[in-house]
């Protein structure tokens, strides 16, 4: 069964219809029109919705040491490095102090993505989502006025807050702002949205193209490496740093496993390790053991088994005409060195895939990775629980003929895939899998440090315990610190009474 049009991305929205690059510049704003415009309102069917600020990122008191200082990608220096709407790309930075100037934390924004005129139409028009999402995840001039509208200073959340009870507080963080709706992956411009009814705007989605321009900037590479953030503020250079930390969020995290390798690549000379946060897929062992069938038309009956149809839809994307094709979509190079010669692209859309060891017995995810999912995620267990799902169909577990999947069976299946994929210590090295139902940790303060999960003991291989209770941020720092191992706390219902632990 054709699966083409469906969309299994977090907050994806509606079916793809017809994609193809184009000549003219990308458009979106001319053609809907800038946001709290007359056009513009006119063009978005619905309520609409401005955005209010800088996304997901409260605004600052600054200049001030304790906030993350915006830095505008320069369009002399950088000019492809653009949001969706083709205005230049953002990044925040924050210096470090106390010695740990040259520890850095450079984390990718999460917010979901769109891949289709609909969707991207949506979040133009801040009805994306239940949040929603709106034009400050697409542009970073959204009124087109000419002034860049993201906040100059903002308050860093979770990992990245300067809160003494932050143990990472002192570090250099850099915060790649997400504006380019693609997970980070894409390279292409003037990407063209059709609706199939004669109505189309284009999009630039270049992802991997500002983080590209981000890494120059940060290793003083750029026309002018003097360069400070808003209210003066300057980092030291990348090159010299004895420590990173490549993270991401949901969306950012998917952008993190496939750009870790390559960015990190030019600093061999400093400790380096991948934190992969709010995003991970079951794996294709657990699917096939758990027997589970896609119901599409929702009557109750599975019309395939979901491993070969998963598939078959991530195939479609890498291929011509498909989404990821479109945008020239970056990804892992040892991944697609490896399974696209074998026509098996879908590999490198798959986390539980990517952190395995691949044909050859070689690491496709070659940095130290730790992985961090909420058993009872609030987001991505929308993909597997809800009747029909977000993406319109229903999962049957235990067969073509077995019952609707619920949340306790996501996390089954999200648990054992950790598992099994953590036992390839040359990939994946460590993870945090509390109960919680919480989809952000590294960028929410109480997910982050706050919240504690029970460690607990059973099949698991245990190497080193981090103790009786633990936050992730306590997790996180033992992992980085403690060296390489055994590193995990998944916290799981009580066999015998079915009980959930408590600590959330």
């Amino acid at each position: 069964m054709a699966i083409r049009n469906l969309s299994l991305s977090l907050c994806a929205g509606l079916a793809g219809l017809s994609i193809s690059t184009a000549a003219s510049a990308a458009d979106i704003s001319a053609v809907v029109g800038p946001v709290g415009t007359a056009q513009w309102q006119n063009s978005c069917v619905g309520p609409q919705q401005a955005p209010t600020g800088t996304s997901q990122l409260p605004a600052c008191a600054g200049p001030n040491a304790n906030c993350l200082h915006r830095v505008v990608l320069d369009p002399v220096d950088f000019p492809e490095a653009t949001c969706s709407d083709g205005t230049p790309g953002v990044f925040y930075v924050r210096p470090g102090s106390a010695g740990d100037e040259d520890r850095w934390v450079i984390h990718l924004q999460g917010g979901g993505k769109c891949d289709d005129y609909g969707s991207c139409l949506e979040r133009w028009c801040g009805q994306q989502g239940a949040l929603p999402y709106s034009a400050n995840k697409m542009s970073s001039d959204w009124d087109g006025d000419g002034v860049t509208d993201l906040a100059a200073h903002v308050q860093g959340p979770g990992m990245a807050s300067a809160n003494a009870t932050n143990e990472f507080a002192t570090w250099t963080h850099v915060w790649a702002y997400y504006c380019s709706s693609d997970s980070w992956q894409g390279r292409e411009a003037d990407v063209t949205f059709d609706d199939g009814l004669g109505n189309s705007f284009d999009l630039d989605a270049r992802g991997h193209t500002i983080l590209y321009a981000m890494r120059n900037m940060l290793r003083k590479l750029n026309a002018n490496p003097a360069w400070t953030a808003e209210g003066g503020f300057a980092v030291n250079d990348l090159d010299d740093a004895t420590e990173i930390v490549f993270t991401g969020t949901s969306a950012g995290a998917k952008g993190a496993i496939s750009n870790a390798d390559w960015f990190l690549s030019v600093f061999p000379a400093s400790d380096n390790s991948l934190v992969v946060d709010a995003n991970f897929d079951v794996s294709d062992n657990v699917l096939v053991s758990e027997n589970v069938w896609v119901d599409w038309d929702n009557d109750g009956v599975g019309e395939g088994n979901w491993y070969s149809e998963r598939i078959g839809f991530y195939n479609d994307e890498w291929a011509p005409g498909g989404y990821l094709a479109e945008i020239d979509a970056f990804t892992d190079e040892s991944c697609r060195a490896t399974y696209e010669p074998l026509d098996r692209m879908d590999r490198c859309s798959q986390f539980s895939t990517m952190l395995r060891l691949s044909i050859g017995a070689s690491p496709i995810i070659e940095t130290p990775t730790f992985v961090r999912l909420d058993l009872e995620d609030n987001v991505i267990s929308d993909q597997y629980t809800q009747h029909p799902n977000q993406a319109g169909f229903s999962l049957l577990i235990g067969g073509q003929n077995g019952t609707p999947t619920t949340l306790a069976d996501f996390a089954t299946l999200s648990r054992a895939s950790l598992i099994e994929t953590y036992d390839d210590h040359d990939s994946l090295t460590g993870m945090f899998a509390p109960r919680c139902g919480d989809h952000v940790g590294l960028e929410n303060g109480n997910t982050f440090t706050v919240q504690t999960t029970p460690f607990t003991t059973d099949t698991v291989p245990v190497g080193i315990l981090i103790g009786s209770f633990t936050t992730f941020e306590d997790a996180l720092w033992d992992w980085l610190n403690l060296g390489a191992g055994v590193r995990f706390d998944i916290r799981r219902q009580d066999t015998a009474t079915g009980a959930s632990f408590s600590g959330c």
